[in-house]
């Protein structure tokens, strides 16, 4: 469920302005496309699962750590400082560890998995 906080700000100077932006709520153990490849790659339910609980699972399934590597970064960049402490930001960021042992960042951000 995706919910969204509507904030306004009402001044009053030589007239009324009123000005709404628009911020999208990430709840702490909200599920994705991301978190459920996640959770159908072997993790299981990870919604409970701690850090270095996260961190340990990719240490041994490398692959899954590297394959959600470009979402996470471009997620990385595109989403508010809150999505850090997101399931989704929390599974990205077990997962750097796994992805900066065995992934080499090539021209043109290309990514391709080290032997």
């Amino acid at each position: 469920m995706i919910k969204i906080l509507l904030l306004g700000l009402i001044g009053i100077s030589g007239g009324s302005v009123l000005t709404l932006t628009c911020v999208r709520y990430f709840h702490p153990n909200e599920t994705t496309k991301l978190t459920q490849q996640v959770e159908r790659a072997g993790a299981g339910n990870i919604a409970g699962m701690s850090m270095y609980g996260m961190m340990a699972w990719f240490n041994n399934h490398p692959a899954v750590a590297t394959g959600i590597g470009p979402q996470c970064t471009w997620l990385g960049k595109n989403r508010p400082a809150q999505w850090n402490d997101s399931l989704e930001g929390r599974v990205c960021r077990a997962a750097e560890p796994v992805i900066a042992q065995h992934v080499l960042i090539g021209p043109g951000d290309d990514w391709t998995v080290s032997n």
